[in-house]
């Protein structure tokens, strides 16, 4: 029996590549190892949870769609449960951007040894990307953004500098030159990266205008709450960002 994935879900697996062992961190049903073995894309997948309680899911899941194989399940927390140089990729889904960084940050030495990490945060994405972009020996080379029911799921992908190819080195430089043409301040394209300029997918001119609304409704919760000098700092950053995020449709369109 085939697994089917969510778009989300099927987008992070396809980032994966053929013969690799990937490690799910958090995997909770199972769903994107089951997919990657049944699909022969990996040489071995490592599932891995903090709680009892998704692993037993994913076991029941396996048992349904490919209880000829037997799977890798861990349970511990984070990267605790990898040895060093274990796994090729590292898949990080559906968590805050803050745990996201918080367990990559916990284990620094195994986490230099990955040749890639495919992280999807639920939130806090920006901060992701800030310290993404400090680690010396790692570029994040694509992002993507899937639209799951009502929400925006954005996928970055991480690749150690010595697995960079040039193919994501071009797309990294026009990238960067669609930047300075805009002359947007730094500090959005840790919101809105440069990579998702150089896209011509739908979803990001629909996301972009949720970016927009969230900016024009922050305005106008401020605009009714007095003039504090928090609110009126608040109120100036966000009216930086609306007129950055318009500029940013204007390229999009």
């Amino acid at each position: 029996m085939q697994i089917k994935l969510s778009e989300r879900l099927f987008t992070i697996a396809e980032h994966v590549e053929k013969d690799e062992v990937a490690a799910d961190i958090g995997t909770d049903h199972g769903y994107i190892p089951i997919w990657l073995m049944t699909n022969f894309k990996c040489k071995n997948v490592i599932l891995s949870d903090v709680n009892e309680g998704p692993l037993k899911k994913a076991v029941e899941n396996i048992k349904k769609y490919f209880p000829e194989h037997s799977f890798d399940l861990r349970l511990g927390n984070g990267m605790e449960i990898l040895n060093p140089g274990e796994a090729d990729t590292v898949i990080i889904a559906g968590m805050g951007g803050l745990l996201i960084k918080q367990i990559l940050s916990k284990e620094p030495q195994k986490t230099a040894l990955l040749k890639k990490m495919i992280l999807q945060p639920r939130n806090n994405s920006a901060e992701l990307r800030r310290f993404l972009k400090n680690l010396s020996n790692f570029t994040i080379t694509d992002e993507q953004v899937v639209k799951e029911i009502d929400k925006f799921c954005e996928i970055i992908t991480v690749k150690n500098n010595k697995a960079v190819t040039p193919k994501d080195f071009e797309r990294i430089e026009k990238a960067s030159e669609l930047a300075k043409k805009t002359g947007l301040p730094e500090f959005i394209y840790d919101e809105f990266p440069e990579i998702y300029m150089t896209g011509t997918d739908k979803i990001l001119a629909e996301y972009i205008a949720h970016k927009i609304n969230i900016e024009k409704r922050i305005i106008n919760s401020i605009g009714g709450n007095g003039k504090s000098e928090k609110s009126a700092a608040r109120f100036n950053e966000t009216k930086l960002r609306l007129k950055a995020f318009y500029k940013i449709q204007e390229v999009l369109c």
